[in-house]
């Protein structure tokens, strides 16, 4: 379900985490309180192809092209690690995605932090709403997490026992009505980040982002966030 491995030291994380900054042109603002404390560096499925009112062929298949050309360019050597990592743990080989936008980075700020604890709990099934590669996917998906950089108190995974075939058999028995009254009635497990560690989270459990610790006002989170399907024999990379 979990496991974690070793990806970049320490100078490395401040090494991307440099680029990161660096290019805060290129950051996309995702706040929902409009409080510039939460964005991304790069297209997210979950934000701009999903959500019901989102325009997938503009906010997403239309810009992709140009945020990958630049994720390349400032990530290349990152994404090549990265590969490298996912093909030896996940025993097969790894390919960004075509198609679909490369993974990228979550960036939150200050009191985004709180909210990002906050988000509800979720599976990670936006794949079903995507134009994939060819081919059937042929394994459970994958989740990744890449910590840069971490609130003082740290941040991590929180994930429940429960799949989402568990709940939509709960639910059609009857059983539960929400994702959060089959949460309470499993167990639930924290999943600290550790930076520079690569935490690869496989199937589809129901989970959530975690910092529970207290957040001060100069705390960033920034992380490199991913999905991974096997199609074809090859683990394709998306976000």
């Amino acid at each position: 379900m979990i496991a974690v491995t070793d990806l970049l030291d320490t100078d490395d994380c401040r090494s991307v985490v440099e680029r990161v900054t660096g290019n805060r042109d290129k950051w996309i603002d995702r706040s929902p309180r409009g409080d510039s404390t939460f964005f991304t560096l790069g297209r997210a499925s979950y934000l701009d192809a999903c959500p019901p009112d989102a325009d997938p062929d503009y906010s997403y298949y239309g810009k992709i092209d140009a945020t990958n050309g630049d994720l390349r360019a400032m990530f290349g050597d990152l994404y090549a690690s990265l590969l490298d990592r996912l093909s030896a743990e996940l025993r097969g080989e790894a390919v960004l995605a075509e198609g679909l936008a490369f993974p990228g980075f979550h960036i939150f700020l200050g009191s985004g932090i709180l909210g990002a604890g906050k988000s509800g709990r979720h599976f990670d099934i936006q794949y079903e709403s995507l134009r994939l590669p060819p081919g059937p996917v042929e394994d459970d998906p994958v989740s990744f997490t890449l910590a840069l950089e971490l609130p003082a108190e740290g941040s991590g995974l929180d994930l429940w026992d429960v799949t989402v075939e568990d709940f939509d058999r709960a639910f059609k028995a009857g059983r539960v009505a929400t994702l959060d009254d089959m949460a309470r009635r499993r167990t639930l497990a924290y999943h600290p980040y550790s930076v520079g560690r690569l935490l690869i989270h496989r199937g589809l459990w129901l989970h959530r982002i975690s910092s529970p610790g207290a957040i001060n006002e100069d705390d960033r989170r920034i992380t490199l966030q991913g999905h991974a399907l096997r199609i074809a024999g090859r683990w394709n990379l998306y976000w």
